[in-house]
């Protein structure tokens, strides 16, 4: 009888456990045993089937390591590039809306309002930003998520809601980065220039 499971790559830790599982820690050994590692799946089998004998087919668990690795290795280049994308972006968007609304924030300036509140203004609208985008990336995020899933593993990955928080806050904080420069153009503007039409 054949069993298949979504499984981890191994690491030093199930490479000593598969050695002597008995050398192993007792934090080691709960680490280990929680962890859906190839070997650690393999020794839960055999204890809940004693007359069983469970054997990792090696060559194709070897195969999915890689694989996994390899996926892992990507995501995080194209995260950090979406990271870098997304910034600029924003910074982009914002940097037109000042232009766009120079009149606009030197007559803020001349009626008396601090610099501080026209940023918070601008930082208010980046931040929205962030949060719709954070929206729409995770909605898309997850949906091409399972599609890998699927492809590579024949089944569905699972979801944790804790990645709700994490995804909008890492947006909220991106957006917020990406409109540090445009802050600068903002603070530059001089409401006599800008409402005399000299940029």
């Amino acid at each position: 009888m054949s069993v298949s499971a979504l499984t981890i790559p191994e690491n030093n830790l199930s490479r000593k456990a598969q050695r002597d599982p008995d050398s192993l820690s007792s934090s080691e050994y709960d680490v280990w045993y929680c962890s859906a590692f190839v070997s650690s799946i393999a020794h839960q089998i055999n204890e809940a089937l004693p007359d069983a004998s469970a054997n990792p087919v090696w060559q194709v668990a070897n195969a999915e390591g890689a694989i996994i690795g390899k996926l892992q290795v990507l995501m995080l280049v194209v995260t950090l590039a979406a990271f870098v994308s997304s910034a600029m972006g924003v910074s982009s968007l914002i940097n037109t809306s000042v232009m766009e609304r120079a009149a606009e924030i030197g007559l803020l300036k001349a009626l008396g309002a601090a610099k501080w509140q026209i940023l918070i203004l601008f930082q208010s609208e980046a931040i929205l930003i962030g949060l719709i985008g954070g929206f729409v990336g995770l909605l898309v995020g997850s949906a091409l998520s399972q599609a890998v899933g699927w492809t590579v593993f024949g089944s569905a990955l699972a979801f944790h809601p804790i990645i709700i928080p994490v995804v909008l806050l890492v947006s909220v904080v991106i957006a917020f980065v990406g409109s540090i420069l445009p802050s600068r153009s903002i603070v530059r503007l001089m409401p006599v220039e800008v409402l005399y039409g000299r940029k």
